[in-house]
């Protein structure tokens, strides 16, 4: 009985790791709910602050004009703070950040309670990531300007960009307290709430900015974020849909709302929505990498490495994209490019343990073993605890017949992973191969203690049990794989085998025809159900099914030789004698063949022919009883006397039932005694 593993070929759809990183507000590629504060909460642009003298303050679209006129100011009156606070702001505003710090430094210097001057520096710092700076300059703002709702708010962010949760969630209080309709401040809240992990308080703040402003589109896309984080899928597309009502050209909506219906498997749609988004914001180089993702879940390859191509440009040291591109091609059939695209990924980061896992696995399809264990080594080196990278390189060390490393391994996926079901079917299937039977059956039956409905565990057990003579039990096994495998024509197979082991012929035809139904160019099953029918005294049958695997199977020898012997009981010597030569012409050294050829050609007088056949016979067979009747009476009919005389005498030694005629009639000729 065959043994089945439960990975036998490479099974690609195991590889494919999709990166659908939800986005929130952000103009940061890479941003995903995690980090919802960049590019949020700095929503307060740079005050520009009335001048004293008759310069106004700085406007968009005089930049170069009220620049060249405010340093003149300034350097004429380098005492007036106000001069270089409105310095900095054109400054600022330009883009000039570090001139802008500077001014404002030294308006503050100037007028020491010069309150707008600290909430720029603030500003500033921010955007230059220096946060503690910016924090002292927030804290100067809001110590001079108490009931300012934005120098809070913005406190608050700066406090959350260090990771200093709980104080932003102080500030953006206060910032409420003093405006309770300050949207801005409830979505920052909810930011710092979700940061905590107290997701119904950050909910309830998203719903309090929406209240306070029904368009703000931002609070809508991460409001859905964090409903599908907990599952609500519903709530989480009715958000993204609602962000996209408010908001038409709001790329990153569509692209989480492509997350979204990609997490629920429904691609079209999915593909859709980063389409979509890629019609808003063309460098949203996150929805082509997802459109690779989804175009390679939903069978499109070539369209998967055209949006995975796009990515490389941009971000040529994206391993992940050297990497999926590579199952890509894997799932085309082109190893040999697939191979070549995943190396590039281990080149950028040889430390890339599902690159090393994707050739192992490509490696083995190939059936290059000795790279695929090389690859699956280095996985398990780099992942001591992934079970199913030691399963893997179990296999491998099975196919190169390494059985106790083979052994090893599985022992070390079913120690990581102690429900790894499918590892232990492998480590029994290991554990027969090395002729521990009972091992094996303790595996099998702890896979199905995990997992009852395992078809294989049951078949493999039955092959156990079959070892072990337990006939009764291997039909039991038999049974059940079929119950949870309907279509398992091997299991049928051997059911078929079992029955007949047991001389339950009529249900071994039933299951031969089962299997058969299942699979009818299974050469095996037609001998075997050949074999069945004859055991029943259905001969035409018996002859179809031996013809039937002939068909399949030319070089099946054992049906020529039924052939032949069901063609003797029906009295067809010569077509008889014709399918024992075929047997002989396809194997030389088939004994039984030449046994039942020289008895056929003995019965039909052709006694040299015979001699010959039944000397072949006994040269591969000593101990061959029928080969030395029927050279007997071959010699007989040759009046070879004393060598018939001879093999009679070592067919009756070895236990054959001689004719009672013909032994008289050789005693009579040869003059021995005992023969009558």
């Amino acid at each position: 009985m065959r043994r089945s593993k439960i990975i036998t070929t490479i099974i690609i759809s195991l590889l494919l790791i999709p990166f659908f990183a939800a986005r929130a507000h952000s103009v940061s590629i890479q941003t995903n709910l995690d980090s919802k504060f960049s590019g949020l909460a700095l929503k307060e642009k740079i005050k520009g602050g009335e001048a004293v003298y008759s310069y106004r303050s700085v406007d968009r679209g005089f930049y170069n004009s009220e620049m060249t006129a405010l340093k003149k100011a300034v350097s004429d009156e380098p005492g007036l703070a106000e001069m270089h606070y409105n310095s900095g702001v054109a400054s600022a505003m330009k883009g000039n950040y570090d001139e802008a710090i500077d001014s404002f430094r030294v308006a503050a210097y100037l007028k020491p309670r010069f309150s707008d001057a600290y909430y720029n520096l603030g500003i500033l710092y921010g955007a230059r990531a220096m946060y503690d700076e910016g924090i002292e300059s927030f804290r100067r703002a809001a110590d001079l300007t108490p009931d300012s709702a934005q120098t809070h708010n913005n406190l608050g962010v700066l406090y959350g960009l260090k990771g200093l949760y709980e104080k932003a969630v102080s500030e953006y209080k206060k910032a409420l307290e003093l405006d309770p309709g300050y949207a801005d401040a409830h979505y920052n809240l909810a930011v710092a709430y979700g940061a905590l992990g107290q997701k119904d308080r950050e909910i309830a703040e998203y719903i309090k900015a929406i209240g306070v402003d029904p368009s703000f589109a931002e609070a809508y896309n991460n409001l859905g974020i964090t409903y599908g984080d907990l599952g609500y899928s519903e709530k989480e597309i009715t958000c993204y849909r609602k962000a996209i009502e408010v908001a038409p050209d709001y790329a990153d909506a569509y692209y989480n709302l492509g997350v979204a219906y990609s997490a629920r498997q429904m691609y079209e749609k999915a593909i859709e929505q980063f389409r979509k988004a890629l019609s808003f914001d063309g460098k949203l180089l996150d929805a082509h990498y997802n459109l690779g993702i989804v175009y390679s879940l939903n069978g499109r390859y070539d369209n998967a490495i055209m949006h995975f191509n796009k990515i490389r440009a941009a971000r040529p040291n994206y391993a992940e994209v050297y990497y999926n591109m590579g199952l890509a091609y894997a799932y085309k059939g082109q190893y040999g490019e697939a191979i070549a695209q995943i190396k590039k990924a281990e080149r950028i980061n040889p430390d890339y343990i599902d690159a090393h896992y994707a050739l192992g696995l490509i490696y083995t399809a190939r059936k290059l073993y000795d790279k695929a264990l090389a690859e699956h080594e280095r996985t398990v080196e780099l992942a001591p605890g992934f079970a199913q990278g030691w399963y893997n390189l179990g296999m491998v060390y099975g196919l190169k017949g390494m059985r106790q490393e083979e052994i090893f391994s599985y022992e070390k996926a079913v120690e990581i992973d102690p429900f790894y079901a499918e590892a232990y079917v492998d480590l029994g299937v290991a554990y027969g191969e090395t002729g521990h039977i009972d091992r094996e059956v303790s595996c099998y039956r702890k896979a199905l203690e995990i997992d009852p409905g395992i078809a294989k565990a049951h078949y493999n057990l039955a092959g156990a049990y079959r070892q072990k003579g337990m006939h009764e039990e291997e039909v039991s096994e038999l049974l059940e794989a079929i119950k949870d495998y309907p279509d398992y024509t091997e299991a049928y197979f051997e059911l078929g085998s079992a029955y007949a082991d047991m001389g339950f012929f009529g249900r071994a035809i039933k299951a031969y025809l089962k299997s058969i139904e299942l699979d009818p160019g299974q050469a095996l099953a037609h001998y075997n159900l050949g074999v069945a029918y004859g055991q029943k005294g259905m001969r035409d049958k018996e002859v179809f099914h031996y013809k039937r695997a002939l068909a399949i199977d030319p070089s099946l020898v054992e049906a020529y030789y039924n052939l032949g012997v069901v063609y003797h009981i029906n009295g067809l010597y010569e077509k008889e004698i014709a399918e024992y030569k075929k047997a002989l012409e396809i194997d030389p050294e088939f004994m039984p063949a030449h046994t039942n050829l020289a008895a056929a050609y003995c019965f039909n007088g052709l006694y040299e022919k015979a001699e010959d056949h039944a000397k072949k016979a006994i040269s591969l067979d000593p101990y061959n009883a029928a080969a030395y009747y029927t050279l007997a009476v071959s010699c007989f009919y040759k009046d070879e006397y004393d060598d018939a005389v001879t093999s009679f005498a070592r067919a009756r030694q070895l236990g054959y039932k001689a004719d009672p005629e013909f032994a008289k009639a050789l005693g009579k000729r040869s003059g021995e005694k005992g023969f009558e």
